[in-house]
């Protein structure tokens, strides 16, 4: 299974609906959890996958059978995996964070954010990880 490229055609899949289902003039006015959502949704119905949406990391590190630390608690306690992929066993796979960007940001504060979180969990736990950046289109999508 080609898990990027599953990520990538739900989450197109869940802001083309999200956008129509909405109204919206502009795609890039789709919310972040919606798609998160829809993406962990297709994971589950398509692929057969146990998925949990907004999972604590320090969650994450448990289900992994670690201990968490102090240190673990004030580095990412509040941390959240956008989608969180448990195989079988009951253990997480992977994680997935989902950002919406548009192609006039040029900050990736947000993105980068992510990355970061991703490299701490990383740096802690074994896990696969993947960043989910859809760059939507600013034009006028009722056009």
């Amino acid at each position: 299974m080609d898990l990027s490229q599953k990520i990538a055609d739900y989450g197109a899949d869940a802001v083309r609906f999200y956008a129509r289902m909405a109204k919206l003039d502009y795609d890039n006015e789709v919310r972040e959890e919606f798609v998160s959502s829809w993406i962990a949704r297709k994971l589950f119905e398509n692929d057969g996958l146990t998925v949990h949406v907004e999972r604590e990391y320090t969650r994450i590190i448990r289900d992994l059978k670690n201990e968490v630390t102090s240190t673990d608690i004030s580095s990412m306690g509040g941390w959240r995996a956008d989608i969180a992929i448990y195989g079988p066993d009951g253990s997480p796979l992977s994680i997935i964070e989902v950002k919406i960007c548009d192609e006039g940001d040029r900050g990736g504060t947000a993105v980068l954010r992510d990355r970061e979180k991703i490299n701490v969990l990383s740096k802690r736990v074994k896990i696969d990880t993947y960043l989910a950046i859809l760059l939507t289109d600013i034009n006028d999508t009722n056009k």
